[in-house]
């Protein structure tokens, strides 16, 4: 096979992968949407569906807040009004951590075979590691205690 020239140069040995959690990793969006649903509820809001929760997702948890608050308010929160509920919603959250927050069909296969093949595997995010270790470490066929985590 035909080397590509725009590739020409040293080869690299690559002997690590850094692998994001939420949404490559694990399906967490079932449990942020119910620790936020449950959030809202408690303030006198409208739960919001799961699909809307889920394009939260990603900024981190003051963000997916913000943006829920915006939805079940019907204007932009003001940062007293966010900085109040992230406490319950963070308390919620950790509640329901890894209720339902399954891997990804193939995940744990997929896990195994790059452990197999010799990769050292760590897994990055911006979640808080308040959250993160528990994911990691639950035990079961998802469970991911051989990676790392930054």
């Amino acid at each position: 096979m035909a080397r590509d020239p725009a590739f020409d140069g040293p080869r690299l040995t690559v002997r690590a992968l850094l692998i994001d959690l939420d949404g490559t990793l694990l399906e967490s969006g079932p449990d942020l949407a119910r620790a936020m649903n449950r959030t809202l509820v408690e303030r006198g809001l409208a739960e919001l569906d799961l699909s809307q929760v889920v394009s939260f997702i990603g900024r981190g948890l003051g963000h997916l807040l913000s943006q829920s608050l915006r939805v079940a308010l019907g204007r932009e929160p003001a940062q007293a009004e966010i900085d109040a509920l992230l406490p319950r919603f963070e308390a919620h959250y950790e509640d329901l951590l890894a209720f339902d927050s399954p891997p990804y069909p193939g995940v744990v296969e997929g896990l195994g075979t790059l452990r197999e093949a010799g990769f050292a595997l760590a897994c990055v995010t911006n979640k808080h590691e308040r959250f993160t270790l528990p994911l990691l470490a639950r035990p079961g066929p998802g469970s991911h205690r051989s990676l790392n985590w930054w």
